[in-house]
């Protein structure tokens, strides 16, 4: 995949077997592929710029920390079902820094614009979002729960909590 230049764009929302959603999986492509679905690592061990992705407002949720939570975790946090292992494919789990890096500076190489997006750098363009949770350091269970405390497009903050 790498000397392919491939891009794999992978949801890591979607990794949960979440009741029903992964029922239907099943009955699509059957058992075997529905257990080892969403090969994240697998695209990262081959070189491919790996890059995640939505259908939102398709999708049920839109969210960068459970993103991020599902990315390593291969599952839901608990509370979101209930009594319910949501775990699935835990060999393909990424890090944090992975999945930080398939929402900002992979894509930006992909659309061939790393040079001006995708990292916070002098000289590039300031459009971020501010959490109150350190997503690579602070616990995996915090991040998944952490709230949004501004956005900023362009260097103006465009909305604070």
């Amino acid at each position: 995949m790498g000397e392919t230049n491939s891009v794999p764009a992978v949801a890591p929302l979607w990794v949960a077997k979440v009741p029903g959603g992964y029922d239907q999986e099943v009955r699509y492509v059957g058992q075997e592929l529905a257990d080892h679905a969403y090969p994240i690592r697998s695209f990262y061990d081959a070189g491919a710029n790996v890059v995640f992705h939505s259908d939102y407002p398709i999708s049920p949720m839109m969210d960068v920390k459970l993103s991020i939570y599902m990315a390593e975790k291969r599952g839901l946090p608990d509370g979101i079902v209930s009594g319910v292992d949501t775990r699935r494919n835990v060999d393909e789990a990424i890090t944090r820094e992975q999945a930080l890096r398939a929402m900002t500076i992979n894509v930006a190489r992909t659309w061939h614009q790393e040079h001006r997006m995708g990292s916070i750098e002098f000289g590039k363009l300031a459009n971020m979002t501010v959490y109150d949770c350190d997503f690579l350091h602070d616990d995996i269970e915090k991040v998944a729960k952490a709230n949004l405390i501004a956005t900023i497009v362009d260097g103006d903050e465009v909305y604070k909590a």
